[in-house]
């Protein structure tokens, strides 16, 4: 009981200022949607598709390595780690961004930006926040819950107040809104280096053995990482193709307002992944402790996630301007695929326990074929078919997963 009240203290601490940063864009929305024109809400919606595709490739699933290994290897040489990791991250952006101005024609006849500097500002800002994810990882497995809430709390704090000035000032525009994001994690990043992290000297040497091993832990996790990004931006990719920016627009909104099960959803795995970590580092016994810790987390999940859905007209009412509700009916999908994503963000760190990350690649691979043979069929059809695909990848996913752990926990205990 004490066990399960502490995991209960430490959803507390870091919910309250995690669920603020996820539930950021949903408190930007009617802001966004009521001064930005149709067409800037549907190229906002592409800069985060290139945020997620450009995101496995600049972060490299680094910070997934430095949670794991903080009470182990990387102990006393975290913050060697973090210095080194970003020096790598930062090396892949330059690449990106020099590729995407050479073959910027192409681009933007796929994409139809109206300002191809978005597509630059995604890797910037993807650049940035795998900085600022680095830096919450550490204070997570530190369990340095003020830290990360102070961190947290300065980024919710400048954009919407940055967001807010300009809107006011009648100057808002795309542009401006990317550049306050980019200075919320720029402010971020400084704030823990001057008051969080004290670094010394010997952690600015260049670690190649310690990168090197760090990459190579990574490589599954970021091939698995770009599948997943796939099945999450193939649908926006393809209604920006095949249908129309207002209904990329109309489904981008309705698709964020609905993120507010899979926003809690993250809270809850940002709280029980290091904690499983932890518990599972000296032996991989699952035992009555963590199943109940993984029923109440379910148990909760189906009951908010109702709640959520009798809510959700309302909260169409109060976010939306009116021309935004016309396929409101869609919203139930992305609800059930949240609550799918939360089962599975808690089951899956099994797989890293038990050694076989690889699976998770496979499984990831199998979805995203899944997802863009759907979607390339059944979108043309309306955003309601790409809402649909989107829900049943997610539910392939975790059955996937189920699947793998159970085999996964045999193979290790046979060995």
């Amino acid at each position: 009981m004490n066990k399960l009240k502490k995991i209960a203290n430490l959803i507390f601490g870091y919910g309250i200022s995690q669920i603020i940063v996820v539930l950021l864009p949903i408190i930007l929305l009617p802001v966004l949607t009521r001064n930005l024109t149709i067409t800037e809400f549907a190229d906002y919606s592409i800069y985060k598709v290139i945020l997620g595709l450009s995101s496995p490739l600049i972060a490299f699933a680094l910070s997934t390595y430095l949670l794991k290994n903080f009470y182990g290897s990387l102990k006393n040489t975290a913050l060697n780690f973090i210095i080194n990791t970003s020096l790598f991250s930062l090396l892949s952006t330059l690449v990106l961004i020099v590729i995407s101005l050479i073959l910027k024609n192409q681009f933007q006849n796929f994409l139809h930006l109206q300002d191809y500097s978005v597509f630059v500002y995604a890797l910037i800002n993807t650049f940035l926040f795998s900085i600022h994810t680095l830096f919450l990882t550490l204070y997570r497995a530190k369990s340095s819950v003020r830290h990360f809430f102070i961190s947290n709390l300065v980024v919710f704090i400048i954009t919407i107040g940055g967001v807010l000035i300009i809107s006011n000032s009648n100057f808002i525009n795309l542009k401006l809104v990317l550049s306050i994001h980019m200075i919320s994690y720029v402010v971020s990043i400084f704030t823990g280096i001057i008051f969080f992290i004290k670094l010394k000297k010997e952690d600015f040497t260049f670690n190649r053995k310690l990168i090197k091993k760090a990459i190579q832990f990574s490589i599954p996790l970021v091939m698995y990482s770009i599948f997943t990004q796939i099945y999450g931006t193939t649908d926006k990719l393809i209604i920006n193709s095949q249908l129309s920016k207002i209904d990329l627009a109309i489904y981008a909104a309705i698709f964020q307002l609905s993120f507010g099960v899979s926003a809690v959803g993250n809270v809850l795995q940002l709280t029980f992944s290091p904690y499983l970590f932890k518990k599972m580092s000296s032996n991989k016994i699952v035992d009555k402790e963590i199943i109940m810790a993984i029923i109440s987390i379910t148990l909760g999940m189906i009951v908010f996630s109702f709640l959520y859905y009798f809510c959700f007209p309302l909260l169409i009412n109060i976010f939306l301007p009116e021309e935004y509700s016309l396929h409101i009916h869609i919203a139930k999908w992305f609800i059930i695929a949240g609550f799918l994503q939360t089962i599975y963000w808690i089951i899956n760190p099994f797989l890293i326990v038990y050694e076989q990350r690889a699976y998770l690649l496979y499984i990831a691979i199998v979805a995203a074929i899944l997802n863009v043979i759907l979607n390339l069929i059944y979108v043309k059809n309306g955003v309601e078919f790409a809402a649909i695909v989107y829900c049943t990848t997610w539910a392939v996913q975790l059955i996937g997963t189920l699947i793998g752990i159970y085999y996964a926990k045999k193979n290790f205990l046979s060995t």
